[in-house]
C-alpha cells in the first residue's frame, strides 16, 4: 500500500476515534445533568410534600387601624405554601395595597414562620365629596368611607373640584385639595393650634383656601405661599389681640405683610 493511501486510511480513523470520544463525553455530561435535575426534583418533591417548611404561623406586627386578619386575608398564604419557594416580594405587594398600608416587610422564619411587618398610613383630615366623607392621610390617600354624621377625624375639607369618584385606596392629586392637606400640615405645629379648633377648610382653588374655627364667627382666607409663615404670623396676631380680632366677615392672610381684617 502506497505510504500516502496508509497515512490518509490512518488520518480517518483518528478523526473518527476523536468524534467517537467527543460524542462519549458528551453523553457523560449529559448523563450528570440529569442525574442533577433529577436528584433537585427529587429533593423538591420531598421537601414540599413533608410538610416541614409549609406555612403554618403568620405573625402580623405594626398593625392598629389595620387588623392581623386584614393582612392575612389579602396575604393569602396557608400550609400549601412553602417558605423556600415562597414569593415575599408578591405577599409584600398584596398586603401593601391595603389603603391603611404604607408599606410591608416579609421575612421568612424557619422552619414554619412568615412574619409581615407594616407601616401604617395615619388619618389626618375628613374629605367631603358630595354627600359622602371619606379620611385621608397627609399625602391624599383616601383610606376609608366614614359616615358624614361621624366625628370628624381632622378638619373637613370642603368644595374640592373635579374631584370625580372617591374610593378607597386611590391618592387624589387635585391642586386645591393638595394645598389644603399643605395647610393643614403647617397649621398643626403653629402656637395658634393649640389654642383654637378648626372645623373646615374650604379648598376652592389652589390659591384661595379658606378656613373656619369654632372660636370665631370669621373665615380665615389663606393663598398659595409660605403657610407656616402665615400661621406664625395669625399666631402673633391671636396672642396679641388675646383672641379678640376685630374682624366680623373674614381675616385675609393672603397679601405678606399686610392683614386685612373686614
Amino acid at each position: 500500500m502506497p505510504l500516502a493511501q496508509a497515512h490518509m486510511k490512518r488520518t480517518r480513523r483518528g478523526a473518527k476515534g476523536y468524534r467517537l470520544r467527543q460524542l462519549a463525553r458528551l453523553l457523560e455530561a449529559g448523563l450528570y445533568i440529569a442525574l442533577f435535575f433529577i436528584f433537585v426534583y427529587y429533593l423538591a418533591s420531598y421537601i414540599t410534600g413533608s410538610g416541614r417548611y409549609a406555612v403554618r404561623n403568620i405573625l402580623v406586627y405594626g398593625e392598629g387601624a389595620v387588623t392581623t386578619e386584614d393582612v392575612r386575608a389579602v396575604a393569602r398564604l396557608d400550609s400549601r405554601d412553602n417558605l423556600l419557594f415562597l414569593d415575599r416580594e408578591a405577599v409584600a405587594r398584596r398586603v401593601a395595597a391595603l389603603p391603611y398600608v404604607a408599606g410591608a416587610e416579609v421575612q421568612r422564619e424557619f422552619p414554619n414562620t412568615i412574619v409581615i411587618t407594616i407601616s401604617e398610613r395615619k388619618a389626618v383630615a375628613t374629605l367631603i365629596a358630595g354627600r359622602r366623607a371619606f379620611l385621608l392621610d397627609r399625602e391624599g390617600h383616601v383610606l376609608r368611607e366614614t359616615e358624614p354624621s361621624a366625628e370628624p377625624i381632622g378638619p373637613l375639607i370642603t368644595n374640592v373640584p373635579e374631584l370625580g369618584v372617591v374610593t378607597p385606596g386611590d391618592r387624589l392629586a387635585q391642586p386645591a385639595l393638595q394645598e389644603a392637606l399643605a395647610l393643614w400640615d403647617a397649621f398643626g405645629p403653629a402656637p395658634i393650634a393649640r389654642e383654637v379648633n378648626v372645623s373646615e377648610i374650604s379648598a376652592e382653588s389652589p390659591v384661595h383656601l379658606t378656613m373656619f374655627l369654632e372660636e370665631v364667627p370669621f373665615a380665615i382666607r389663606w393663598g398659595r405661599s409660605d403657610y407656616t409663615m402665615q400661621a406664625e404670623r395669625l399666631s402673633v396676631l391671636w396672642r396679641e389681640k388675646a383672641g379678640q380680632l376685630p374682624c366680623v366677615e373674614y381675616l385675609d392672610l393672603r397679601f405678606d405683610e399686610d392683614l386685612v381684617c373686614r
